[in-house]
């Protein structure tokens, strides 16, 4: 199946075209005419390089390096190019640094290679199972963090995307959603009634703005928020060691999903993951393509922009 590819990333913007001149323009012209033979000589390179676009978070990231590494099992040479934003992940997850190269160190014969790889059907349960035994759960700083979130274990996580989707004009018109309306239908299919008390724990990019909101949805509820300097690693374990997790239509929340459901197989537990089925209008009538089928869904692909703040 052909994919269209995923819009530009938050904050991203085109570099300055170049100011011509005449030396500027010879210089397009070579290039231009050298083209097909550079083509040539890198489609028959044996080695790949995955050309990540700047300013991407990691949850795109972790998409990109399950593709590097599914191709190294696979026996090809393959790799991410390093940008800026990696480095937190690969010093939380050596196995990542294995799968990366640095600009600096790309042969001028590699081919170049612009993959997002997010559709779960283009990697599947069994490469995906292998990736997080690999480079996700073989990291023993993450295998703190996850122990240390499973000893308090939460019965019920509401994840909540904020940040550029509510911020930015463009991309609150991209991705954002009614989040009440959707976390009202999610905690549902979770098996947990709005109108009845439970404990609910919240983890959020905007913790501030879910303790203003969060309690007035659930009056009856004992809602917790997740403390907000714990940063990302902490929250993505504290969100894999939920009982049951209720997942944003953002990319790191979709890996914490998988994380999840793998950790809690390992462990002889039953998953329960919620998810949107909305992840952005641009793409596929804002059905998310990268759900796992074992997840419940909340069909809310056409429910309208969030009118709250």
């Amino acid at each position: 199946m052909t994919r269209t590819p995923p819009p530009a990333p938050p904050g991203w913007t085109p570099p300055p075209r170049e100011r011509t001149t005449p030396r500027t323009h010879a210089r397009a012209l070579g290039r231009g005419a050298a083209a097909p033979v550079l083509a040539a000589i890198r489609r028959r390179s044996g080695r790949t390089i995955l050309w990540t676009p700047p300013s991407l978070g990691g949850g795109n990231h972790l998409y990109m390096w399950l593709w590097a590494w599914e191709q190294r099992r696979a026996g090809h040479e393959a790799a991410v190019l390093l940008q800026p934003g990696m480095e937190a992940w690969i010093a939380m997850f050596p196995a990542l640094g294995e799968l990366t190269v640095d600009r600096a160190a790309v042969p001028f014969t590699a081919q170049r290679r612009e993959i997002w790889h997010q559709g779960f059907d283009e990697f599947g349960q069994d490469t995906l199972d292998g990736f997080l035994d690999d480079a996700i759960l073989g990291s023993s700083a993450f295998a703190e963090l996850l122990a240390a979130a499973d000893a308090e274990r939460a019965p019920l996580t509401l994840n909540i995307r904020r940040g550029d989707y509510y911020t930015d004009a463009t991309f609150r018109r991209r991705y954002g959603m009614d989040i009440r309306a959707y976390a009202l239908a999610a905690l549902e299919a979770a098996g947990a009634d709005p109108a009845d008390a439970f404990g609910l724990q919240v983890v959020s990019d905007d913790p501030a703005w879910c303790a203003d909101q969060v309690p007035a949805w659930l009056p009856a509820a004992r809602v917790r928020i997740a403390p907000a300097d714990e940063g990302p690693f902490g929250n993505l374990a504290r969100l894999a060691a939920s009982e049951r997790l209720i997942l944003a239509n953002s990319t790191f929340s979709y890996w914490a999903g998988y994380l999840k459901n793998r950790w809690d197989a390992r462990e002889g537990r039953e998953s329960l993951v919620v998810a949107p089925r909305f992840h952005v209008r641009t793409i596929g009538e804002g059905r998310a393509w990268q759900l796992a089928p074992a997840w419940t869904v909340v069909e809310n692909a056409e429910q309208e922009m969030v009118r709250q703040p």
